[in-house]
């Protein structure tokens, strides 16, 4: 289901400020803030959104495309999912429709989110075709509310582009350092997209 998510309004914010990297890394000029700023960038990446390890390290707009809608429930990669913005879908006509919010029901509570009708209520039928329906949904928290856990493997992430520029066959000189390396493994969700 990863491969069906993109991110369609991407973060304002950024996870790791130039001057907490520049901290983390023990520099004190500014010779190297481009560098550095582009480091951050990098590490970011590997971690936030769909393509990343499936968190969103502070809030953005995911949206997910299905050819149809399920029988019951949906399950929306990501976390943590925060709202649901729309449920869009492709009627039997050739139609855009949209799902009334009254319609449906988000439950956030555990690891993952879900979205079914609500009572009484089922899915509505849509047209045969690829993408017929896109669910816009909010991951991802606030500035201040990021886990500490993964500011700081971002953080390791860049001290260590910043020290190997390099590719390496050293054994003591991995890619991603262990430590960010298992702060991933800990927020991981999912199977992630190359």
């Amino acid at each position: 289901m990863w491969d069906r998510v993109t991110i369609s309004a991407p973060p304002a914010d950024v996870a790791v400020t130039l001057a907490e990297a520049k901290a983390f890394c023990d520099v004190t000029y500014s010779d190297d803030d481009d560098l550095i700023t582009s480091l951050v960038a990098a590490a970011t990446k590997k971690m936030d959104g769909p393509r990343g390890i499936g968190v969103g390290c502070f809030t953005q707009s995911w949206q997910l495309s299905l050819d149809c809608f399920p029988p019951w429930e949906i399950a929306l990669p990501g976390w943590p999912v925060k709202s649901v913005t729309t449920v869009g879908y492709v009627d039997p006509d050739g139609a855009s429709q949209t799902v009334d919010g009254a319609d449906y029901l988000l439950d956030i509570g555990g690891d993952a989110a879900r979205l079914t009708p609500a009572y009484n209520k089922s899915w509505p039928g849509t047209r045969a075709q690829n993408g017929a329906v896109t669910i816009t949904y909010i991951v991802g928290e606030a500035q201040d509310d990021i886990a500490p856990e993964l500011k700081v493997a971002i953080k390791m992430m860049v001290a260590h582009w910043y020290e190997n520029r390099e590719a390496t066959i050293d054994r003591n000189h991995m890619p991603v350092p262990f430590g960010a390396e298992q702060i991933m493994r800990d927020f991981m969700r999912g199977t992630i997209a190359a």
